[in-house]
This record gives C-alpha cells, structure tokens and sequence, in this order.
C-alpha cells in the first residue's frame, strides 16, 4: 500500500485506480466514525473521500503504515465536520423569562420566526454553493481533470501572488480569458510575456489556473467571491 501510494502522488491515472480500490473501505471507515451508514450521497462521503485524496499527497514516505495515516486524516475531518454541524443545530436565542409574560410571548415568537428565516436563507446559499460546485466539477471534468485532482497543489506564497497576477491579467483580456476556457489550455508563453511570471511556474499550476480562468468566467458567483 505504501508503494502504491508513493506512486500515485506522481500519477494521476494509478491514484483514481487507488481511491476506486480503496472506495469501499473508506465507506466502511467513514460510518464507523459516523456511527451510521454512510453512502456515496452523503456529505460524510465527500468529507472522506477528499481526507482520503489530500493524505496522498501529505503522507511522507517510510514514516509508518499509510492507512493508518488516512485513517487519521478522515477522522479529523469527521470530527471537524461534526462539530460544525453540532455549532449549526445549536443555535440559541438568549430571552428574560419576563419575555414569556403577556405581550412577552410575541417578542420570543419574533425572535424565533427571524432566526427561522435566518436559516432558511443560509439553507437557500448552501443549496446555491452545492449546484454550483456540482456545476464547476462537470466543466472541469470536459478538461480531464477534478476537484480532487487540486488536493495538495494549490499555490503559496510567491506562488499565489504569481497566479493572481496571471489572473488580473486574463480578466482584463476577456479575449483571452474566453479562448482559455473554450480550448482548455493555459498559453503559457504568452502569459509569461505578458505578467512577468515563469514558464515553469504556469505549467506546474495549469490545472489551478485554468479552474480560477473557468470560475472568473461569470458562471459561478458565489464560488468567485467565496474564493476572490
């Protein structure tokens, strides 16, 4: 297993061959510490699947068992994710018992009702951000590539700043911009003569900045703005 994963933080085709082979254990793993079934359509699978994906590429060759390792990365991720739900399901309105008397009761009943649509719009953006998501993965998907397949590669640093110049740049030459994402290749000759930045640093983040090009297209509001 350890060989195996040591070859497919190098390999795109032998990691998705390793996550499909690996998919009913992590099934198997995430209900455990749900304490539930968990299925492909749950939330908890997604959570894991990606815990799963980023392990890849974060495990250090020869310091333990791999799995082991995974394991404990889907777990954090678990947990985190269940506390933040737990934070969500208790939400409290702080009241004076004097609030239940007469007149009182109405000023309770307001205060419930508001954080009722509180919740009902954060519900309406969650479901906004999720068929955006699903919507993003399909076009990335016509370019060969995945959300999962960015675990572990986004850049830093120096790095970020030279993606962002690159995409100030493409928002400003929206001709460009469009032939990014109808071809689905990053002109990395022409980017780097017109930003300043490396060649070589372009094509190590290709895959990042043709998903950024796709989102700056206007499609997907919410998730520009989540990530601007």
């Amino acid at each position: 297993m350890n060989n195996r994963v040591a070859v497919a933080k190098v390999n795109e085709l032998q990691r998705e061959s390793l996550i499909r082979d690996m998919e009913q254990r992590i099934l198997s793993f995430a209900s455990r510490v749900s304490g539930r079934r968990i299925t492909t359509s749950d939330d908890e699978w997604s959570i894991a699947l990606w815990a799963f994906n980023s392990s890849i590429d974060s495990y250090i060759e020869g310091r333990g068992d791999y799995l082991s390792y995974a394991r404990k990365r889907i777990k954090k991720a678990l947990d985190d994710y269940r506390e933040v739900e737990k934070t969500h399901a208790q939400i409290e309105i702080p009241y004076d018992p004097d609030m239940l008397v007469g007149d009182g009761r109405n000023l309770v009943l307001e205060m419930v009702s508001r954080e009722t649509e509180l919740e009902e719009v954060r519900s309406a953006e969650e479901e906004v951000v999720r068929a955006e998501i699903y919507e993003l993965g399909e076009a990335l998907r016509n370019y060969g590539f995945s959300f999962f397949d960015m675990a572990g590669r986004t850049p830093r640093g120096t790095s970020m700043a030279e993606c962002r110049r690159i995409m100030a740049y493409l928002r400003s030459d929206r001709p460009v911009l469009n032939a990014v994402i109808r071809e689905g290749k990053i002109p990395a000759g022409l980017l780097s003569a017109k930003t300043g930045v490396s060649i070589g640093t372009i094509n190590k983040f290709d895959k990042y900045i043709l998903m950024a090009a796709v989102v700056a297209s206007g499609d997907f509001p919410t998730i520009a703005e989540y990530i601007r």
